[in-house]
């Protein structure tokens, strides 16, 4: 138990406030009281054992931090009927690992101060000040996230995950995958290039996807932006299937609502960036998201990563199957052209031979009805595997 005069300043003696320990919103290194008057009336909120970076620092809520030397800083909040009205109050968050505090003035909130714990846990220091510094500032316009970070919720089998939104003038700069497991922990940064985006596992390699009018791009470089790899995709429209390797695999897909075939140029560095990512320098969740990125040119949204953190592979609505040959035997999909002019049939083998799955019978439909099947098989799929958990 702690006590504040009226000045707001700490001591142990009794004063004018009697502060009270918050156990739910302690966490970690720092420390949260309930401050109540002489009629047992909730009047202010203490955050103690913090630090605080001057960049973080503002004239509204200089007033609202107190120095305590070597100990750091404590932050004040003002409760007016009983609701948060001026001055910082701990922000309670779902994983509680996060420090974040919310800067209220005149009964609105308008800014943030926080922690951020992927910074921290980069850093690999595991200490008090490091763990406890408040060195990003979030501001809003409006309610709406302008300025720094936001923590967005992320599911992801056998382990957990967080995703963190990077924010500059309300557009998003950068966003990190967090991963973590027994013995396992790494952070993903996705972000937006010239016609792409990149891709980098903290510590280990990264890849560049670059989209251009009849494929995209894929370049791999090791933990030291050395360029280790380049995979070209070329697109053909099936009428113009002439520059296909039917001896090797290639996919279908939609594209400005009309059938395409997307097809690696060359085998060998199709299997040098394999090879790469089963390296000790490679993520292999970095391979999985370039892989599996749309083949059209994405406008890349949370929900997104959301679903690739928990499927380990994007949702494509435009993606109509894989043809693949081994030992001279079809696997996977071939469509031909329909009875009807704009229209296909599809053909499923499986070592070679023709086979028929009742859950899927395309015969003479638009590319856009295609796309429409394949999306409700999915989400069937989707259905069945959450009733079975």
């Amino acid at each position: 138990m702690l006590y504040l005069n009226k000045n707001n300043e700490i001591t142990a003696a009794k004063s004018d406030y009697v502060c009270q320990k918050n156990e739910q919103l302690s966490k970690g290194y720092s420390n949260c009281y309930d401050c109540f008057d002489n009629t047992q009336q909730l009047v202010k909120q203490l955050n103690t054992q913090l630090y605080i970076t001057n960049a973080v620092m503002e004239n509204d809520n200089k007033p609202f931090v107190g120095h305590l030397g070597e100990q750091g800083v404590f932050l004040l909040g003002v409760y007016k009927n009983g609701k948060p009205y001026n001055g910082f109050f701990k922000h309670k968050t779902k994983s509680g690992e996060w420090l974040i505090y919310d800067f209220y003035k005149d009964g609105q909130r308008t800014s943030q101060v926080l922690n951020d714990l992927y910074m921290t846990m980069k850093a690999e220091k595991d200490d008090q000040i490091t763990a406890t510094t408040l060195n990003v500032k979030n501001t809003f316009a409006d309610g709406v996230l302008e300025n720094g970070l936001a923590i967005i919720p992320a599911s992801v089998q056998g382990g957990v995950a967080e995703i963190v939104q990077y924010v500059r003038n309300k557009k998003t700069t950068v966003y990190t995958i967090g991963l973590f497991a027994m013995h396992y922990g790494e952070f993903i940064n996705v972000s937006h290039i010239e016609n792409g985006y990149k891709i980098a596992s903290f510590g280990k390699n990264s890849v560049s996807i670059t989209y251009h009018p009849n494929g995209r791009k894929i370049e791999s470089f090791d933990r030291n932006g050395r360029l280790k790899n380049t995979v070209n995709f070329s697109h053909h429209p099936f009428a113009q299937q002439e520059g296909v390797d039917k001896q090797r695999s290639f996919s279908y897909f939609r594209k400005n609502h009309q059938l395409y075939i997307e097809q690696a140029t060359d085998a060998a560095q199709l299997m040098a960036f394999h090879e790469l990512a089963e390296d000790n320098d490679g993520s292999s969740v970095v391979s999985r998201m370039a892989l599996s990125f749309l083949r059209n040119t994405p406008s890349l949204e949370v929900e997104d990563l959301q679903y690739f953190v928990a499927n380990m592979y994007f949702k494509d609505d435009d993606f109509l199957g894989t043809c693949e040959s081994w030992d001279g035997k079809i696997y996977g999909m071939m469509y031909q052209k329909g009875a009807k002019e704009g229209t296909y049939t599809l053909t499923m083998y499986e070592e070679g031979k023709v086979v028929t799955k009742p859950e899927l019978v395309i015969v003479d439909q638009t590319v856009d009805e295609i796309a429409a099947a394949f999306k409700l098989i999915r989400q069937k799929q989707a259905m069945t595997e959450e009733d079975g958990e």
